[in-house]
């Protein structure tokens, strides 16, 4: 676990290609022998390659309305207190 910790405040340096040769391969070694590290830094590298892409991706209409049901209960709680 520790080796997990360690490895999460390192992987945006290691993403972004400024850490240093030595700490990339040993968080690559890690990357390898821990699934759980793995899934986190796969599902971190398609976050940010999607936001860089810029894409605007339509929100289906169901989830819209329920985002909007839920945004107008805050609201109403808000001004009630």
């Amino acid at each position: 676990m520790p080796d997990c910790r360690k490895l999460l405040a390192q992987m945006s340096e290691y993403i972004d290609g400024e850490l240093p040769k030595d700490l990339c391969a040993s968080l690559e070694r890690h990357l390898a022998d821990c699934p759980n590290c793995r899934v986190m830094f796969d599902s971190l590298t398609k976050t940010i390659k999607i936001y860089r892409e810029g894409k605007e991706e339509p929100l289906p209409d169901e989830l819209k309305d329920k985002l909007h049901k839920a945004l107008e209960a805050r609201w109403a709680r808000k001004r009630r207190a």
